[in-house]
């Protein structure tokens, strides 16, 4: 069941990362973006979407729910309610440290002294880069963690 729980992971992950990156690229051209800023969005794009992948299906594991036929009454139950929420904090941490360094940039010479952490605007990108991949790892990585060890339990139970 492991092993099925981290194919899960990796094809669902793949394929919405593929299909956002893939639009997040088109989308940049057709605005005539930068390459590097089209490789941050790209980027961006596949980490948010494997955290939200992650998050999602790791909750499903922790909190299923076998006695509701309908989808409708499985998502408002408690795990669903629990990833819905956490999605949304996610969402809200991921994007406001993903977008920092171009608020920074919007401020200018302007900008008070202590908001500019980095010397250079390619510097910000680099450190936000490295936030937004620390957040989603522990955002992703806590739920697999814990859905991978009730995994190994259930199938310990289920050898007695």
């Amino acid at each position: 069941m492991g092993r099925m729980f981290r194919l899960k992971l990796l094809l669902y992950a793949s394929v919405t990362g593929a299909a956002t990156c893939l639009l997040m690229f088109v989308s940049g051209l057709r605005l005539s973006m930068g390459p590097g800023e089209l490789a941050y969005y790209c980027g961006g794009i596949v980490l948010m979407s494997t955290g939200l992948n992650a998050l999602a299906l790791s909750l499903g594991v922790l909190f299923p729910n076998f006695n509701d036929a309908s989808p409708a009454r499985i998502v408002s139950g408690f795990g669903g309610t629990l990833c819905l929420i956490l999605h949304f904090i996610y969402i809200l941490a991921f994007l406001t440290l993903f977008l920092m360094p171009f608020f920074i940039r919007q401020a200018g010479p302007t900008a008070p002294a202590d908001l500019v952490l980095f010397g250079s605007f390619d510097q910000a990108m680099a450190g936000s880069a490295v936030a937004v991949t620390m957040v989603t790892a522990l955002i992703s990585g806590t739920p697999i963690f814990f859905s991978l060890r009730r995994i190994k339990k259930l199938e310990l139970l289920g050898k007695l």
